[in-house]
């Protein structure tokens, strides 16, 4: 098993050659951060379920981020959202790359995830108006792709089938689970 330091060297080189494609996507621009930290000796990526307050993905486990701000980089977007979600500061997250941004479905957002890593893993202090519960989930888990099924959920009144992981009592799906398709492709 690789160290977690040998983990994110090999996540730096592979982001490092990641190329977008000139698709047509549209919408309006946000990111998120991707965050690995090292706990009990391997990465984990820390997720956020949003709390039923908020206008967009209610109730939904997610990545810190948000809609960008007019002169700021994607990057900063993602850094400013997670201090605002989780009171990360910018100082403590080291950017690694981004993936290819993602389209979502129904609220019309142009995602760029912007993957990093925290060294020394912060204390969290969620914002309650956004923030309903903070997880804390290992990369093997994610990376193992016999817990991704097909799995019914309920969205904005309907009843999807959709990929999807259960990590302990979360159901984990949408976006998330695109922007993990897309880093278990780049890892493996």
């Amino acid at each position: 098993m690789e160290t977690f330091e040998v983990f994110i060297k090999r996540l730096t080189t592979r982001l490092q050659g990641v190329k977008f494609s000139s698709s047509n996507l549209s919408g309006k621009p946000a990111a998120v951060l991707i965050p690995f930290y090292e706990k009990e000796g391997e990465p984990h990526l820390l997720l956020t379920k949003r709390t039923q307050m908020l206008p967009h993905h209610k109730g939904q486990v997610c990545f810190p981020g948000g809609s960008q701000k007019d002169g700021e980089s994607l990057q900063l977007t993602a850094l400013r959202e997670t201090y605002e979600e989780l009171r990360i500061s910018p100082e403590q997250v080291e950017i690694l790359g981004q993936l290819e941004p993602i389209q979502t479905q129904n609220s019309g957002f142009l995602v760029t995830p912007v993957v990093g890593v925290l060294w020394k893993f912060p204390g969290v202090h969620p914002n309650p108006f956004e923030v309903e519960e903070v997880l804390s989930v290992p990369w093997s888990f994610l990376a193992n792709p016999l817990h991704l099924r097909e799995q019914r959920v309920e969205a904005s009144g309907s009843t999807l089938w959709v990929p999807a992981y259960t990590y302990q009592t979360h159901i984990i799906w949408g976006l998330t689970v695109q922007i993990i398709k897309q880093l278990r492709k780049l890892l493996t």
